[in-house]
């Protein structure tokens, strides 16, 4: 494609994704993805579907596939743009979710505002499909939660069951299935490990679910969380065990201030977190950003395209080799 080839209509974006989402996308069930919260639980579907159907909804031509569409606004998961030739002649934005970016693409989408750059822009994770609120009827805070695959938490799910016990509370981990209900759950946690790390390629995402379901959350020292939170007054941040512990005990023996949590997260997730904020989010950053850098690109010369995914292509192998380096001194520290 070159300079003078026919610009596309700027309401048309094309995402990337197996057959079954853009089945999902052609058939009438994609009118209510609350229906069917089950499907969300991967990359695909958290991303790409969940973002066809809600840029649809506002008026904006949508179409997907599992290859490139000349002439659009290609938007993918970085696997799979991984997948596909690096073609120069076509505009691709990867989504880069906990993946590594191909460094070939025009632009990138992250889930933590410290990724974002000059070719970068942060977008907030959808919230769960179908939430389900914690149940206003509920009298105090006792009963914890952990919404997600129980390799991320800090321990055992059986540590959390003796921890809570010990102090008068109750764990339960909600398998995928139920990742959307929180009708049972006062207290949402979301704790990686106790080493203080920052995780800055990790989302917001379980606080914002959380503040939307009506329940306190407490999470670990992820830099996502007091990117959008504030510490103490709509989620509580922990260190080490001690202060989880504290926390805990603090929302079991004092339901008010636990309430003033909730309504203080309520209160944030209207700016930030909620879908019809998301959705804005991403119509300012196609309008604002990505459309007016496509345009650009297909005004440049043939051999301009050409250099950039050769410099990306460049770029990427030095990082594939890098990180290379890195887990072979990662392993060679452990054996000794």
């Amino acid at each position: 494609m070159n300079g003078g080839a026919e610009r596309a209509n700027p309401d048309t974006v094309h995402f990337l994704g197996p057959r079954e989402i853009s089945e999902f996308l052609d058939s009438p069930a994609s009118a209510s993805i609350d229906a069917q919260p089950y499907l969300f639980r991967n990359s695909s579907w958290a991303w790409i579907a969940q973002t066809a159907v809600e840029l649809r909804q506002c008026g904006i031509d949508v179409s997907a596939g599992s290859d490139y569409r000349a002439g659009v606004v290609n938007f993918g998961l970085a696997a799979d743009i991984r997948c596909l030739p690096p073609r120069p002649d076509v505009f691709k934005v990867s989504i880069d979710a906990d993946q590594l970016r191909p460094r070939w693409a025009n632009l990138a989408l992250v889930q933590n505002q410290k990724q974002a750059g000059r070719w970068a822009f942060w977008v907030p994770h959808w919230p769960q499909p179908g939430l389900v609120p914690r149940d206003p009827q509920r009298t105090g805070f006792r009963t914890v939660g952990f919404f997600g695959l129980a390799r991320n938490l800090c321990r055992p799910p059986e540590w959390w069951e003796q921890l809570c016990m010990a102090h008068g509370l109750e764990f339960r981990l909600k398998d995928s299935s139920e990742w959307h209900d929180y009708s049972d759950i006062d207290v949402a946690v979301a704790l990686r490990d106790f080493s203080c790390r920052r995780h800055h390629e990790k989302p917001p995402t379980k606080m914002f679910n959380a503040w939307l379901a009506g329940a306190v959350f407490v999470g670990g020292c992820d830099s996502a969380y007091t990117q959008a939170g504030v510490e103490g007054r709509n989620f509580l941040r922990c260190r080490n065990e001690g202060e989880l512990v504290q926390s805990l005990r603090d929302v079991r023996n004092n339901p008010d201030w636990a309430q003033g949590l909730v309504r203080n997260g309520a209160e944030a997730a209207t700016r930030v977190g909620s879908r019809e904020a998301t959705v804005q989010r991403w119509l300012i950053l196609i309008e604002d950003e990505v459309l007016p850098r496509f345009r650009r690109w297909q005004q440049a010369p043939e051999f301009i395209r050409q250099g950039a995914a050769g410099a990306g292509r460049l770029g990427d192998w030095a990082v594939r080799q890098r990180n290379s380096v890195w887990r072979l001194t990662k392993r060679i520290m452990r054996r000794r």
